[in-house]
C-alpha cells in the first residue's frame, strides 16, 4: 500500500507543472557570510555554504530540500597574562561547525525576471567544534537540535540573493546573508 501510494505520488508530480509558466525544478548554490546572534569571545562571524533543491507546484509555491553548512569562528592571538593582556605567537583557532537539512516552502511573487519571496524550513542541525593550536587539533561533537529557518530574498534571471535566521537553539543561533544562482527552474519559452 505504501508503495502504490509513493508511486502516484511520483507520478503525479509532473502533472502538477502543467500549466506553469516556470520549470518545475530547480538547484540553488549559494555562498554567503554567517553571524552570530549571541555575542561570544569564542564564536565570530563566518561564511556558509548551502545547496537547495526545489520542486515547484505551481509558480509562485515550492517545496525543497536545503543542506547547509556554516563555520563561525575566531583566531586567539592576545592572550591575558598576570592582569595584562599580551600579544601571543600561538597560532590558536577556535570554529564552530554548524550543518543543517531540512525540508523548506518558499513563495514567491510575480510572473517577470525579477521575483521576491519569503520562505520557511526547519530541520535537523548539528553543531560541533574544532580546535587548532600550534599544529595540533580537537574534534568535538557538541549536540543535535531541531531548529528552523525563516528566510527573505528576491530572484532575478538566474541570481539568487537572500537572508535567513537560522534559529537552532543552545546559543546557536546566525543569521546569514547569502548571494548565489540556481539551475533550472526558468522561464519556459513560448512556442
Amino acid at each position: 500500500m505504501n508503495k502504490l501510494i509513493i508511486s502516484l505520488f511520483a507520478l503525479s508530480l509532473p502533472l502538477c507543472s502543467l500549466g506553469q509558466s516556470f520549470r518545475a525544478f530547480k538547484f540553488d548554490i549559494s555562498i554567503g557570510y554567517a553571524i552570530p546572534l549571541v555575542s561570544s569571545s569564542e564564536i565570530n562571524s563566518g561564511i556558509t555554504l548551502s545547496l537547495h533543491p526545489h520542486y515547484r507546484f505551481t509558480d509562485n509555491f515550492a517545496l525543497g530540500l536545503r543542506a547547509e553548512g556554516a563555520a563561525l569562528g575566531y583566531q586567539n592571538v592576545i592572550q591575558l597574562y598576570n592582569g595584562t593582556f599580551q600579544y601571543s605567537s600561538s597560532k590558536d583557532y577556535n570554529v564552530a561547525i554548524l550543518y543543517s537539512l531540512g525540508l523548506s516552502a518558499e513563495y514567491s511573487f510575480g510572473k517577470g525576471g525579477f521575483r521576491p519571496f519569503i520562505g520557511l524550513g526547519g530541520g535537523y542541525f548539528r553543531n560541533s567544534s574544532l580546535n587548532l593550536n600550534n599544529n595540533t587539533y580537537t574534534y568535538a561533537l557538541k549536540q543535535n537540535n531541531i531548529g528552523f529557518f525563516p528566510e527573505l530574498g528576491f530572484e532575478w534571471g538566474h541570481f539568487r540573493l537572500m537572508g535567513d535566521y537560522n534559529r537552532v537553539g543552545n546559543n546557536n543561533d546566525y543569521f546569514s546573508g547569502k548571494i548565489g544562482f540556481f539551475f533550472g527552474g526558468r522561464k519556459k519559452s513560448r512556442r
